[in-house]
């Protein structure tokens, strides 16, 4: 049995639970959580992403269960989505018997809907992803009570700013708990998320077992199963998410000569760096086709991710991390071979290769921006796409080439990950300052946006017990990201930011109002690299009397997809409470 399906039988062994419980205090005229006063039940309700228009009418929509028509067959989708955040009874009836009517209009956009809550709930979708989309927004507004649940009503109309909205998270560096990796994607659909990027190998190793990358990785470390990728990729597409597998081509490959030290250059050097493949080696070229090959049958989404990062680090000597490319006899009888002059046009070579490997299983191909000196007239295929992460460094890559501007010059297709606003993993990066303001349409400056097809947040080294941090501000992080991939106008992150966010992050349940960000001071929670204090209380709030109200209210959210998290901030709480 996967990791998944153990996964799935407790999540519904604990819904069995808790239903349970819930009839038992309904019947006794209790309830885990209290009556929501009518100034919470008439209080405006903040979406993430904020939608493009909203407009309240008076009253609220009480009910106890969705009774639900789909012109379309949507049925399936829709209730396995629901489920998967609010443990509401849906029926799928005719339409006069309904509550909840769903239809598509092709007149709208890609990813645009409409939700409109009168006497009934009505959504109309432009396309899967417009549908996704509205119920993440029906979930945002859906409050529940002792007598049921209830949304205020209102009528949104709403559409992305982007199509492709992604969030990168790094598996290679160490595998995460299952449930807490599925919780995040959950928590990264209500913001929007459409697509999520899986870096699958670097150079300790790969995250799966990989028959093509045969034996254990350098550290020993456990992979997941074949199995458990797919089933994995299908939790992803029941949330309206498509994946994007990163394989490493042909920098970061230490675990692979590891392997296989057939695929180290030749040359007359001692000590070789184990940081390169040899790009003049067929047999390179022949073990990357045998690996998209299995990564076509894993992954069937558009794109794959095939690196092309950091070939070199002159400024980090000790770390060993060198190409010999220049010194090699294999790779330079393949460049005589091939009129090929220079380095930056042997890797577009490689590229290419690789590229039209990819193109003939039907695939988009991604690379990093970094090593394509693209002030140069090289011969990089234009239907390769960039995903920009870093401007010019006289010590890794050409220095003048990495310009965001010039790809989109050029007629490249961009996808947006800047590190100064996209990573997340050391608040120097992305932080609530920084995005408040940003778009990653205008940063870094461009002439014409046209080429920009989205953007991604990306979380390096998610799966590293030493990055603890990422327990608690992932989440957060993330979110304001799609936010500021959905609108590019600029955000206040004020109390009731604050505590929408609460709601997204910890379900239905969540008091009105109820703002947990208090408890560390700010809406991102810190990120450092000392593990030990990896999060602490930022402010002020030390008082016992604060902390046990926080403690208390977070016991009583009793049924949550977010209960990883939710335990996780307790212990925080606690340990607080114990100093």
């Amino acid at each position: 049995m996967t990791g998944t399906h153990i996964y799935v039988i407790m999540e519904r062994q604990y819904r069995q639970f808790y239903h349970t419980t819930k009839m038992l205090h309904n019947s006794l005229g209790i309830s885990p959580f209290a009556l929501r006063s009518a100034a919470e039940r008439t209080a405006i309700d903040m979406i993430i992403p904020k939608p493009k228009n909203t407009q309240y009418t008076e009253g609220t929509l009480q009910f106890k269960k969705l009774s639900v028509f789909c012109e379309h067959h949507e049925d399936h989708f829709t209730e396995n989505y629901i489920h998967m955040f609010v443990d509401i009874a849906i029926e799928f009836v005719k339409s006069s018997e309904s509550n909840m009517r769903i239809c598509q209009n092709t007149q709208l956009q890609n990813g645009a809907y409409t939700v409109e809550v009168d006497s009934n709930i009505h959504i109309a979708y432009g396309d899967q992803d417009g549908l996704r989309n509205a119920l993440a927004t029906l979930i945002q507004i859906l409050n529940e009570d002792t007598q049921g649940f209830y949304c205020k009503k209102q009528t949104i109309t709403d559409y992305p700013d982007s199509q492709f909205r992604s969030v990168m998270i790094d598996l290679a560096r160490g595998l995460p708990d299952f449930a807490r990796l599925t919780e995040d994607i959950k928590r990264l659909s209500l913001a929007k998320c459409n697509v999520l990027h899986f870096h699958l190998m670097d150079g300790m190793g790969i995250c799966y077992e990989s028959a093509v990358y045969e034996g254990e990785d350098i550290r020993g470390t456990k992979r997941y199963s074949i199995d458990t990728m797919r089933e994995l990729v299908k939790y992803c597409e029941d949330l309206g998410i498509s994946v994007i597998p990163e394989i490493e081509i042909p920098a970061h490959a230490a675990y692979l000569l590891h392997r296989h030290p057939e695929f180290l250059c030749e040359c007359d050097i001692e000590n070789q760096s184990k940081w390169n493949v040899c790009a003049g080696n067929e047999k390179v070229y022949e073990f990357y086709e045998r690996l998209i090959d299995e990564i076509c049958e894993i992954f069937p989404g558009q794109y794959i991710h095939v690196g092309g990062d950091e070939m070199y680090f002159s400024d980090l000597p000790d770390l060993h991390r060198a190409c010999h490319w220049n010194i090699c006899k294999v790779c330079a009888k393949r460049m005589e071979e091939e009129n090929i002059t220079e380095f930056n046009e042997l890797y577009c070579y490689m590229m290419n290769r690789i590229n039209e490997k990819v193109k003939s299983c039907g695939k988009t191909t991604i690379i990093w921006n970094d090593m394509t000196d693209i002030a140069k007239d090289l011969p990089l295929s234009k239907d390769i796409i960039i995903e920009y992460w870093r401007t010019a460094n006289e010590n890794r890559g050409p220095r003048k080439g990495c310009s965001f501007d010039l790809f989109l010059k050029k007629g490249f297709k961009v996808i947006n990950a800047n590190f100064e606003t996209s990573y997340l993993d050391l608040e120097a990066y992305a932080n609530p300052e920084k995005t408040a303001s940003y778009s990653y349409k205008a940063y870094p400056a461009n002439d014409d946006d046209t080429n920009i097809i989205g953007a991604e947040a990306c979380a390096w080294e998610y799966g590293n017990p030493a990055c603890g941090y990422y327990l608690a501000s992932f989440s957060p992080a993330a979110i304001l990201l799609l936010d500021k991939m959905w609108n590019t106008d600029d955000r206040v992150y004020n109390k009731e930011y604050r505590a929408s966010m609460t709601k997204l992050i910890l379900g239905v349940q969540t008091p009105c109002h109820y703002d947990m960000f208090e408890i560390f001071g700010s809406i991102m929670p810190p990120r450092t690299a000392d593990t030990a204090t990896y999060v602490t209380i930022q402010n002020e709030l030390t008082d016992r009397e604060t902390l046990e109200k926080h403690s208390h209210v977070l016991k009583g959210i009793t049924e949550t997809y977010s209960r990883n998290y939710l335990n996780h901030v307790q212990e925080i709480i606690k340990k607080e409470l114990t100093i």
